[in-house]
């Protein structure tokens, strides 16, 4: 079996494909997020990826040249190399490369941006805001437990909770209360409450009430993915052979994907991106 590195920012796409194609590979790569760990035998990253925090800015973390730097100890092991955006192809044996090997006329992505910023809707990975803050949703939140768990672990995030019913807002607010978790608390039937009309988020959490039906299920997803930021994530916690396997088809025909993040005792964390 040939081996392939891929070396790039994000070269999550290019390694799962190559992956499905019966290559080994090896990834130099900025983000390093958790999907590309299932697709590579070996890979270095300047990032770590983990829950509910962002990977950081680009412009303060990649320095020219930190990439090839990261792939210099699988060069010798690879059959090829795919170069993406962020490697220099003339840093490699150009008898391994698979492309362009010449990219002397290529932009800088990240200058490129510089230049258009105000001219283009700059992606929030090369934002230079050190304001912006995630936005989470919990969808159904009960009396609040995973809202408020989340939000003690990661206090720099927002955290919005909603519940169709009184007594659950009532022990939400009573429990961020006694747990020092500052949530913005709401009752709304799905997303009904005018206060949510132009709210959007950047991970919506649930736990849908397959007590209410599986209709309402799925107006959980449906509803979740008009009021997702784009790149922006659900996450369904479902009993895989008790209904969640509809709420997974549910999510890849809303969303165009969905992986199966965690299989724990008869349940399923399902997650789909907004595209």
């Amino acid at each position: 079996m040939e081996n392939v590195l891929v070396v790039g920012v994000n070269t999550r796409s290019v390694a799962c494909s190559l992956k499905k194609l019966g290559y080994n590979i090896y990834s130099a790569d900025y983000f390093g997020t958790c999907d590309l760990q299932n697709c590579v035998t070996e890979y270095k990253s300047i990032s770590k990826q983990k829950a509910y925090q962002s990977c950081g800015y680009l412009s303060e973390n990649l320095n020219t040249g930190c990439l090839d730097e990261l792939a210099k100890d699988f060069v010798d092991t690879v059959d090829f190399i795919i170069c993406l955006a962020g490697a220099s192809p003339e840093n490699y044996p150009k008898k391994k490369i698979i492309g362009n090997k010449n990219v002397e006329d290529v932009k800088n992505k990240y200058k490129l941006y510089k230049r258009l910023k105000n001219d283009f809707k700059l992606p929030k990975t090369f934002s230079e805001d050190k304001k912006l803050i995630p936005e989470i949703l919990d969808l159904g939140c009960g009396y609040g437990i995973i809202g408020i768990s989340i939000k003690k672990h990661y206090p720099q995030l927002n955290m919005t909770m909603i519940d169709i019913n009184d007594r659950a807002i009532q022990l939400s607010k009573k429990n961020c209360d006694e747990n020092d978790a500052e949530c913005l608390v709401i009752k709304s039937n799905i997303f009904a409450n005018p206060v949510l009309d132009d709210k959007r988020f950047d991970i919506i959490l649930t736990n849908p009430p397959f007590s209410a039906g599986k209709k309402v299920c799925i107006e959980f997803i449906e509803q979740s993915f008009k009021h997702l930021n784009p790149e922006g994530i659900l996450e369904v916690v479902a009993p895989h052979n008790k209904g969640g396997e509809s709420l997974k088809k549910a999510m890849q025909d809303t969303f165009g994907n969905v992986e199966e993040l965690v299989k724990k005792r008869g349940y399923r964390v399902y997650v789909s991106t907004k595209e």
